[in-house]
């Protein structure tokens, strides 16, 4: 998974009450042009969806979501000056399910304890925030039953097996 960030040149425009705000449409092209980059050979990417209006202001942060697989992934966007320079950047990672539970039942096998299906839910893909913990439902050859549970570690969509236990 790769990291969505780069940085974006938002011209400002003024509002009818002449305050400047930023070019959001332009914000909107550049984080889709960026989740296309980044996942479009293996996801769906959909609609971003940012704020109406967006004061320019240097410093100030405000976050768009867009949908990576129908899941909604938040970003994030900082500007730089007061001038619509902004930093793009994926404030969540995308999480392949198959490839979590691919890296679970690789991980039991490898520790004597193969499984015949590894769950971590319906969807092909789930955004988490780094930190944030989640679990996979396991079913081993014996027929017995386990938990997985993970932590997303950054961004990038790399998960740490914090433990595989039968239940």
């Amino acid at each position: 998974m790769a990291l969505l960030c780069g940085l974006a040149l938002l011209a400002g425009a003024c509002s009818s009450d002449d305050t400047k705000q930023l070019n959001l449409g332009k914000a909107e092209q550049a984080i889709h042009k960026l989740a296309v980059r980044a996942y479009g050979t293996e996801a769906a990417v959909g609609a971003v969806q940012c704020p109406k209006q967006v004061l320019l202001k240097n410093g100030a942060l405000f976050t768009c979501t867009i949908a990576i697989d129908g899941q909604p992934l938040l970003i994030a966007l900082r500007q730089k000056d007061d001038k619509g320079n902004v930093r793009i950047e994926q404030a969540q990672a995308v999480i392949f399910t198959k490839k979590v539970e691919t890296f679970v039942a690789s991980y039991a096998t490898q520790n004597g304890t193969p499984t015949s299906s590894v769950s971590c839910g319906e969807n092909t893909v789930a955004t988490r925030s780094p930190g944030e913990r989640f679990t996979c439902t396991v079913e081993f050859t014996d027929g017995t039953t386990g938990i997985a549970r993970l932590q997303v570690n950054d961004t990038e969509g790399k998960v740490g097996l914090q433990s595989l236990k039968p239940t």
